[in-house]
């Protein structure tokens, strides 16, 4: 673990910290609440503003509803909200604009519309003629979020219900999604049931994005295989420790051809992980389109990341290796069982390499349509053109339908 990484882990687990920093945020939030007031003079533009994990990415549902309005051709302004080490090519369209800034603020008061997977910093005041549109980042995921995990951060108590209130429109990929956000966040407002527009990717051809992300690894001839754990909060490395010789002899002895493992951190453990040497692992975790990632690959290892789900859209293998299982669930609670889902469960090398000998795909399907029935899945493919569709008729009209 870095310095860096220590240091930020101790002070937020200090009560003091806590109520200061939630004292500084109050004071800040002020500020913004003033300089938004202040840019009600200005009239509202054609504007949709963009924003995907608070800033650090250029990702999530928020990059495919704004590729199908930029790639449909409409003459609106699109904005999308960085911070500053974030390094992304943009399409000649979009307009980029540095996050938590007074110019972001100002693009934020004068747009029409607003696009976020992730809960804004409170301050902001939304005009009755503005839309918010809040995707979220999950689907129907595993781990527990907001008001679900019993305990939250001071800061979030005074964010989600800040939020809630002003957020229009929340897209959905399943009735149980719903009922989450629902519960998670106390949202009163309503929902699209059209699907997550990052998994309109699953419906549609697959072979040149598949050969465009080959060609960036430089595997082409060779199958993928994903390893993509999710964020760790504690000091556990034990997912680090992964056997990736004998895991791609056992994948290649299984499932036939020659494999890479593409491996793929999240970002904000990006300091912490130790990358393996091997010639046939490839570090992913800079390339910014997960959804490729998800599609391109035949197989999925993962822990407790609601990539799972994202990828058995159309249903593929997805093996869990889980070695902090305990402490994981200790420390944030998760929605399902382990044993529940149709994902065989390894807490070691030696059992995920079983599970992988072993694995049977007619059984795997069918229980992976059990989950799909279980949760209310309403994937159509086509939900960034329906969330696209209600943005244009609300720059359009002014109405919300």
């Amino acid at each position: 673990m870095s310095i860096v990484s220590y240091v930020r882990k101790k002070a937020s687990s200090s009560s003091l910290f806590e109520k200061m920093v939630f004292v500084a945020y109050v004071i800040r939030e002020k500020m913004i609440t003033i300089y938004f007031y202040m840019m009600k003079k200005y009239p509202l533009q054609n504007k949709i503003v963009f924003c995907s994990m608070k800033g650090d990415r250029y990702s999530d549902n928020p990059l495919y509803i704004s590729n199908y309005i930029v790639n449909s051709g409409y003459d609106y302004e699109i904005v999308w909200l960085f911070n500053k080490n974030v390094e992304v090519e943009l399409p000649t369209k979009v307009r980029r604009v540095r996050n938590d800034s007074l110019k972001a603020y100002k693009e934020l008061a004068t747009a029409k519309v607003w696009v976020d997977s992730n809960m804004k910093y409170t301050g902001f005041l939304k005009r009755q003629e503005q839309l918010y549109i809040q995707t979220w980042h999950g689907s129907y995921g595993l781990k527990k979020i907001g008001y679900d995990l019993g305990k939250i951060p001071l800061v979030d108590m005074r964010t989600v219900p800040y939020n809630m209130k002003s957020i229009d429109l929340m897209p959905v990929n399943s009735i149980r999604t719903a009922d989450i956000y629902r519960r998670a966040f106390g949202y009163k407002g309503n929902f699209m049931y059209c699907g997550s527009p990052k998994n309109d990717i699953f419906f549609k051809s697959k072979k040149e994005s598949i050969q465009l992300v080959k060609k960036y690894f430089k595997c082409e001839g060779k199958k993928i295989a994903l390893y993509a754990p999710t964020f760790r909060r504690s000091y556990s490395t034990e997912f680090m420790k992964l056997d990736y010789k004998k895991i791609l002899w056992q994948i290649s002895n299984k499932f036939g051809g020659e494999w890479v493992i593409l491996n793929r951190v999240h970002y904000k453990n990006l300091n912490d992980y130790a990358f393996s040497e091997e010639k046939d692992v490839l570090d992913a975790s800079q390339y910014n389109y997960m959804q490729n990632l998800l599609m391109a690959a035949e197989i999925l290892i993962t822990d407790y990341s609601s990539c799972m789900f994202d990828f058995i859209t159309v249903p593929k293998p997805c093996f869990i290796y889980a070695p902090d299982l305990i402490e994981y669930e200790n420390s944030w609670g998760n929605y399902f069982r382990m044993s529940e889902l149709p994902f065989p469960l390894a807490q070691s090398n030696d059992e995920l390499i079983d599970n992988i000998k072993k694995f049977e795909l007619a059984e795997y399907v069918t229980k992976v349509k059990q989950l799909h029935e279980q949760v209310g899945l309403c994937e159509t493919g086509h939900a960034s053109e329906k969330v696209a569709d209600y943005i244009i008729n609300f720059i359009e009209t002014g109405k919300r339908k």
